[in-house]
């Protein structure tokens, strides 16, 4: 009860999305050869812009402008949203909402970069073709779901736990 209470259903949700996606970023690299190789394919496709570390501000992707916005982005949603104005209201003590607060940074943080990996790992699965213009799928918001089932379908219960993952967002 009093894990419920501190960390929330949010937490909880989050946890079982972070290792949902962890296991499919894995399965993913494990799948394209290893971690380097991965990254050599997402960055010969240019998908690692953000690594520029050039402090221009007329380039469209670089590391000081993709911070600034994740800076600009977090903080506006931790300041202002309703969901996190509550998560900090309902509990008892300043402290227990500093907590709250510093758990689900962390928590959040993680997971966009899990998402970012999952995203890579699915850009460099498909290197090359492009499952939309294959007829494969109708639009590119189905080329997670469609990574999974083409790539990872020989991992049993691999469905199941996307299926969780996503069933899992929606708390």
């Amino acid at each position: 009860e009093e894990f419920v209470q501190l960390f929330g259903q949010t937490s909880f949700s989050l946890i079982v999305i972070v290792i949902g996606f962890l296991t499919f970023v894995i399965a993913g690299i494990l799948q394209l050869g290893g971690f380097v190789n991965l990254l050599n394919i997402a960055n010969e496709g240019h998908r690692l812009e953000f690594f520029n570390m050039n402090p221009l501000i007329t380039e469209r992707y670089n590391f000081y402008n993709t911070f600034g916005n994740g800076l600009f982005a977090f903080g506006a949603a931790y300041s202002i949203t309703p969901t996190y104005a509550q998560r900090v209201c309902a509990v008892k003590t300043m402290d227990e909402a500093k907590r709250v607060m510093k758990i689900n940074m962390v928590g959040f943080t993680l997971l966009y970069i899990v998402l970012y990996l999952a995203s890579v790992v699915a850009y460099a699965s498909y290197a090359g073709c492009d499952p939309v213009l294959e007829g494969k799928i109708d639009v590119y918001n189905q080329i997670f779901s469609f990574y999974i089932i083409d790539k990872l379908n020989y991992i049993w219960g691999l469905p199941g736990i996307y299926a969780a993952t996503l069933a899992s967002g929606t708390f």
